[in-house]
């Protein structure tokens, strides 16, 4: 004989899963649902949540991934009805609806450490100003509007939350300031947001003009 001979230990007890195959103990799967011994051939797959396995009874198919999940890891979208396992389901930030994670969408607004939240088409809002959808919403105090946070700017002279289109960014300081604290220059009509008054005759006008 030639070649080399491979030694393997003796399988010294079997057992028989609910299908009547025939297997050894390091071959052994459970379903962790029902507890029934499987083997390899009998369908089983693993959970995208837990991992557990699970047999063809017990998982619940993923209409999302395609994947078998515990009973317990999955359940009913409440947008489109599709069983889907809680993997390809988020949360909503504001309402807190689990769903699947193509009817939600990133809300505009980006919180302190960079995370951008998820949110539902319910509770999303469309700023006016930038079209963008969020729930974090604040309101002009010269309009009444509800717009984002992203669009609403604090006056830098009386710090009012003013929203886009009630407030105007000086090109003296690059700062934004509302309508009611910006004025004209007598001198040049120029909008500034202080008048500046001069020392040798008392009159009043832009930085530029005294």
């Amino acid at each position: 004989l030639s070649g080399d001979f491979h030694t393997a230990a003796l399988t010294t007890a079997v057992v028989l899963d609910r299908s009547g195959h025939i297997i050894c103990d390091d071959c052994i799967q459970q379903c962790a649902t029902c507890a029934e011994v499987l083997c390899a051939r009998c369908d089983v797959e693993r959970c995208p949540v837990c991992a557990a396995i699970n047999c063809e009874s017990c998982g619940r198919t993923c209409a999302a991934c395609g994947g078998r999940a515990c009973p317990q890891h999955s359940s009913r979208c409440p947008v489109c009805g599709d069983e889907v396992c809680h993997a390809c389901q988020s949360a909503c930030a504001a309402c807190g609806v689990l769903q699947c994670r193509s009817h939600l969408q990133a809300d505009n607004h980006l919180q302190a450490n960079g995370h951008v939240e998820l949110i539902c088409a319910t509770c999303a809002v469309r700023c006016p100003g930038c079209q963008q959808f969020t729930v974090h919403l604040g309101v002009c105090t010269t309009s009444g509007q509800r717009f984002c946070l992203e669009c609403l700017k604090p006056c830098t002279t009386c710090g009012r939350l003013v929203g886009p289109g009630f407030y105007y960014v000086s090109p003296l300081d690059g700062k934004p300031y509302c309508n009611t604290c910006r004025v004209l220059c007598p001198h040049c009509g120029t909008v500034t947001p202080l008048l500046v008054t001069c020392k040798t005759c008392g009159a009043e006008g832009c930085p530029s003009c005294t």
